[in-house]
């Protein structure tokens, strides 16, 4: 599996298989006992970046869009209502949900960027290469790792409305790897190359 998201409110999870060729990607879910797997959308083309949004019923992901670049997509959580919420994107990856604010943070190339959960106008938060995502809405902070740091922002109304964000390295020895964030236990992991 390429990746797996988890649906607690209906105790399933759902995944991306992602292989190389043209339509070649699913995306399926499972019950946690292992029972009712099923394929909810298929015939994807270099998908990626799988995330479920448990309270709106949602499943985003990013996909190839032949000749036109990469998109972020939306459907039901049966895969039904497929759209496409931003065309024309670089290289779309790594993204996290912020239901507090009703929005998706993706890294696409070399940019951090926002866009409301049902589409419009993106913003470009920051420039920087980021492997990772991670956001705690309790703190407003969005965490994301580079190939040199760990770091944080704290996200204001007005940070995220003029792009204005101020970055906090957060010290850390070895390689991070990957961020993910636990609001409810008000917690954060991360895992690195030790």
């Amino acid at each position: 599996f390429y990746s797996i998201v988890v649906d607690p409110p209906r105790k399933r999870l759902f995944w991306l298989t992602h292989r190389a060729g043209p339509e070649s990607c699913q995306i399926g879910v499972v019950n946690y006992d292992g029972k009712g797997a099923r394929v909810v959308r298929d015939r994807l083309t270099d998908a990626g970046g799988l995330l479920v949004d448990s309270e709106k019923q949602r499943l985003y992901w990013t996909a190839a869009d032949p000749g036109r670049g990469f998109t972020l997509r939306r459907a039901n959580l049966d895969g039904n209502a497929e759209e496409i919420l931003v065309r024309g994107l670089r290289s779309p990856a790594r993204l996290t949900l912020d239901s507090t604010r009703g929005q998706i943070y993706y890294h696409d190339y070399d940019h951090v960027v926002s866009v409301p959960v049902d589409g419009g106008q993106e913003r470009h938060l920051m420039q920087c290469s980021a492997r990772a995502l991670g956001i705690e809405p309790a703190s407003n902070r969005l965490y994301w790792v580079t190939d040199k740091a760990f770091c944080s922002a704290k996200l204001t109304a007005a940070e995220i409305a003029t792009s204005d964000v101020r970055v906090e390295p957060i010290p850390r020895p070895g390689s991070v790897w990957n961020v993910v964030t636990d609001p409810t236990n008000a917690k954060i992991y991360w895992g690195d190359g030790h």
